[in-house]
């Protein structure tokens, strides 16, 4: 398995075999190129009543500041719409090479929501744009709420340090949804690293697809981190 024998640094290699190089190097931002587009028109005070002093704004905000300053925007590579038509939900992606049936499923109700009692959501939708990736650390992927999109990103934490996956993006589906677009450039999720370490993003043309999972029924035991969080 030749990816995991040349790991230089923290390394984040991404890859596709249907999105072009040159869209795909412009999907990914990372900091200032990654701040919503609002963050320009907000001062950094404003006055308060009955104050000599100045308010402080988010702008002033670390915690605000240091989410982006170590995360990754990722945007996406083209439109996408998805639509409720008699009960059944079609996706569609850009044109020609994109919609090729491929790029959306409904997660059947006996994986999740039959288990739960809810009675908000329709179901869970993925989205799959064949964007491989590996990384020697934890991929997080998260809600990109700061974007203030109408729809959210289930969150999750990937391991491919030892396997190769694919940046799927799970939607819940809201039962009174009807229709959604998405366009080309739009925040998809925010992707952080469980690392102290500088994270080098490399694109490449090919990645190795002969992994891990090619050789086990399952490797769900082998992907799973160990616990760090412990009560006193």
């Amino acid at each position: 398995m030749k990816f995991l024998n040349n790991w230089s640094s923290k390394e984040f290699k991404i890859s596709s075999d249907l999105v072009h190089m040159d869209i795909l190097k412009e999907s990914f931002f990372t900091y200032p190129k990654n701040l919503p587009d609002y963050y320009k028109n907000i001062p950094k005070f404003i006055e308060l009543k009955d104050s000599f002093k100045k308010g402080r704004t988010m702008k002033h905000c670390s915690g605000f500041t240091n989410y982006f300053r170590n995360m990754i925007s990722f945007r996406s590579p083209c439109d996408i719409q998805i639509i409720r038509k008699e009960n059944k939900l079609e996706a569609y992606f850009g044109s020609r090479s994109l919609n090729d049936s491929k790029r959306f499923n409904l997660h059947s109700p006996d994986q999740f929501l039959k288990h739960v009692n809810q009675d908000k959501y329709l179901g869970i939708a993925k989205i799959d744009l064949d964007i491989k990736f590996l990384c020697n650390a934890p991929m997080i992927v998260s809600n990109p709420w700061w974007y203030l999109n109408k729809f959210e990103i289930l969150p999750g934490i990937i391991n491919a340090s030892k396997s190769l996956h694919y940046l799927n993006l799970f939607l819940p589906i809201e039962k009174n949804f009807d229709n959604l677009i998405i366009k080309k450039g739009q925040a998809l999720c925010d992707i952080h690293f469980e690392t102290e370490k500088k994270i080098k993003i490399k694109f490449v043309k090919e990645l190795d697809a002969l992994d891990l999972c090619d050789y086990y029924f399952s490797v769900f035991k082998k992907m799973i981190l160990p616990k760090r969080i412990f009560n006193e």
